[in-house]
């Protein structure tokens, strides 16, 4: 079995995992059978730049070393020939899993993984680090988080600065934000490249997981391609499957081709898109909800169906909503209940007293004069008038 020595330790070559220019990636196992990731890079094939590039990676990893969101750096070591960097291995790349959910991921997924990537970069941010070549490929699933990977091209910013100034930037054409595109062309002079270039970066691997190809894959002449992206004319289109506004709305607010318009990555991660449950409460908020009602008011009222239990009396549902309402202005106005003026006490008085009309003797009754006794026969003895009550 191939080994590769680093400062003194002999690592065992399980698999090549990776390769890009002059680098290969392989994965290994250390002498106590752990597992890692080992990053080999020829330097007789660099040109100056590209060797300058190699180190401040390695600069940029010890300096995010400790980090829960960047790949950590586990030891490194600079030859004549080679420069080796050993790393904690992950399962699986962004890009990948994206190729296992063609047409987009599902929307939890969606929200986790969009969250870790916005913490990883606001790791790098905080350094005061731009990445400048963020793509589903340089974010690695490490025990099912996704950690920041590759600063090969990354830049660290003067302590003092926001942005810098950057006469050659290299990247991948996709995710490349329309300032990054611009300093390579020398009508520019060199573009500004900031943090909102990588915030573009993301707004376009964001687009690619909810669509399944990032917003220009359509257009595969190249010139065509640098004209969309940095044309602010072009309109970046959305597919009609996706129904969620709040995710739409915070793919455009990322896609600005204006760097001063985008959101930090601070804002990002207050984006409502991932905290639905905040939309879910203040439609809460605009339902109308039952006043409270207090505890005196409780009191009171179970103190008055007590009483009306004990007189038969038994409120319907309508009558106990008044019943509330006069025992809440009663203690409101007087500071207690007077029963008597109750409308529901008022109603079982009137129900309960004598009804007033005519009382017949129909024993004793006689007919009234002038009046027709044949007629009075036919009324089955129709009674006269005694009293009135």
């Amino acid at each position: 079995m191939a080994t590769i020595e680093v400062n003194g330790v002999s690592y065992n070559v399980l698999q090549m995992i990776g390769k890009g220019g002059s680098s290969k990636v392989y994965k290994v196992m250390s002498p106590d059978h752990k597992i890692y990731a080992l990053k080999r890079c020829e330097t007789d094939d660099l040109d100056v730049m590209a060797a300058a590039q190699f180190m401040e990676e390695i600069a940029l990893l010890k300096r995010l070393a400790g980090s829960k969101t960047v790949v950590e750096i586990v030891d490194s070591e600079i030859l004549d020939d080679m420069i080796l960097v050993l790393m904690e291995v992950g399962e699986i790349d962004l890009w990948k899993l994206l190729r296992q959910h063609e047409g987009g991921l599902p929307e939890n997924y969606l929200r986790l993984y969009w969250q870790q990537m916005l913490e990883a970069v606001q790791t790098v941010h905080e350094q005061k680090i731009i990445h400048s070549d963020l793509k589903p490929a340089n974010f690695l699933c490490v025990s099912g988080m996704l950690k920041l990977i590759d600063f090969g091209i990354a830049r660290a910013l003067q302590s003092d600065a926001t942005s810098m100034n950057v006469e050659k930037q290299m990247g991948t054409l996709n995710y490349m934000s329309p300032e990054a595109i611009n300093s390579n062309n020398a009508a520019y002079g060199g573009s500004k490249i900031g943090r909102a270039s990588d915030v573009w970066s993301l707004g376009c691997i964001l687009y690619e997981m909810t669509f399944g190809e990032p917003p220009f894959a359509k257009i595969k002449n190249l010139v065509q391609k640098i004209q969309a992206i940095t044309n602010p004319a072009h309109e970046i289109t959305f597919d009609e499957s996706c129904k969620d506004n709040d995710l739409k709305q915070l793919i455009s607010v990322c896609l600005q081709r204006d760097a001063k318009l985008r959101p930090t990555i601070p804002q990002l991660l207050e984006h409502a898109f991932l905290h639905p449950q905040r939309r879910l409460a203040a439609a809460d908020t605009r339902v109308e909800k039952p006043a409270a009602i207090s505890g005196s008011s409780v009191a009171a009222i179970m103190s008055v169906l007590q009483q009306l239990s004990a007189m038969n009396i038994q409120p319907d549902a309508e009558a106990m909503d008044g019943l509330s309402k006069e025992i809440e202005h009663q203690l409101d106005q007087q500071g207690s209940v007077n029963m008597s003026e109750l409308t529901i006490m008022k109603r079982a008085k009137l129900e309960k007293a004598p009804k007033k009309g005519i009382i017949v003797d129909k024993e004793n009754c006689t007919p009234a004069a002038g009046h027709n006794n044949a007629r009075a026969g036919r009324s089955n003895g129709r009674g006269v008038l005694t009293s009135i009550q």
